[in-house]
């Protein structure tokens, strides 16, 4: 039953496509998905990932949109990972409302 209900989901919504793989285009997933080199570009730079060498892979997903997974080298540091211990800093506080 699990295998029925796998294959319809994959016929329709269809299957997540590796467009981009440690920094270089998949042609043959941009073909299979219908996803043009300008549109890949533009929803790259919208997750603020412009810059194909810094990205590790790229995935069309299901739902239309792409995701993209930075290399190491250039995902930023937390605190956690330079062991300091963040202050929380709460919900915001309104200062000035209304000129007041």
């Amino acid at each position: 039953m699990l295998l029925i209900i796998s294959f319809h989901a994959r016929i329709v919504y269809g299957k997540a496509e590796i467009l981009i793989k440690q920094g270089k285009i998949n042609k043959k997933a941009m073909l299979k998905s219908l996803m043009p080199i300008e549109l890949l570009l533009a929803q790259l730079r919208e997750i603020e990932a412009p810059n194909l060498s810094e990205i590790d892979m790229a995935i069309h997903e299901t739902n239309g949109r792409v995701s993209a997974l930075k290399k190491s080298d250039y995902i930023p540091a937390t605190p956690s990972d330079l062991n300091i211990s963040a202050v929380e800093s709460g919900l915001p506080v309104i200062l000035i409302n209304d000129g007041k």
